[in-house]
């Protein structure tokens, strides 16, 4: 895990760790820095963030996490 600020930028897909230990996934980032955590939504302030923000899986660790629990079956040949 790296602290958030250390990281840079917020992105859809992405879990955070606050600086009580709760995590949240971020649904969505809107227009005048609205983003959805968990179903709520909060206005981003990067310079109020608190520092013990932490990353715990990007967007793209989570999407290759997740495509890898997908199992393709074996290739069928139909005559």
């Amino acid at each position: 895990m790296i602290p958030l600020k250390e990281y840079g930028r917020v992105e859809v897909g992405m879990t955070i760790i606050d600086a009580n230990g709760i995590e949240a996934t971020v649904e969505s980032i809107g227009e005048g820095a609205l983003v959805k955590l968990n179903g709520e939504t909060f206005v981003w302030d990067w310079e109020r963030l608190h520092p013990n923000v932490m990353v715990k899986e990007t967007a793209a660790e989570r999407d290759e996490r997740l495509n890898a629990k997908i199992v393709k079956g074996p290739e069928q040949e139909w005559f």
